[in-house]
């Protein structure tokens, strides 16, 4: 799922850009290609060139059954999520994890409850160790 992704920084002068998409070496190279282009582009890096962390923020909404809570709050519980809201007909759940374990929960959950709305952040990185993706003063 291609994602865009903006957001603050440390430097109030900057703002990160997270674009999330799939495709071979050459089409990664050439999104690379054309988005140094832009004059406003610092830095350009391949994320998954190297160790690094990912993340994504998901709000879930579900209507849920009097039968399918207790199961539905356990995998809330089994996954480190949050409940803000336990209401039956508004069972609005928290989850920071990968896209691929917020898909899997979403298949899960919905086996207990129905899924009625959906607002995802879309993936965030920061790489492991001391790699850090910042602009360096010319030399």
């Amino acid at each position: 799922m291609p994602v865009i992704v903006a957001g603050a920084r440390d430097d109030p002068t900057m703002s990160r850009l997270t674009l999330v998409t799939t495709g071979n070496d050459a089409v990664i190279h050439q999104i690379v290609s054309q988005l140094q282009k832009l004059v406003d582009v610092v830095n350009v890096d391949d994320m998954t060139r190297g160790a690094h962390f990912e993340r994504e923020v998901a709000l879930l909404k579900f209507q849920v059954s009097t039968r399918g809570i207790d199961p539905l709050a356990r995998l809330v519980t089994e996954v480190d999520g949050k409940v803000l809201s336990g209401a039956l007909d508004s069972f609005v759940v928290a989850l920071t994890h990968s896209e691929a374990e917020i898909n899997h929960f979403i298949a899960q959950a919905s086996q207990h409850a129905e899924l009625i709305e959906v607002v995802r952040s879309g993936a965030l990185a920061i790489g492991q160790g001391a790699r850090t993706l910042r602009v360096t003063a010319p030399a």
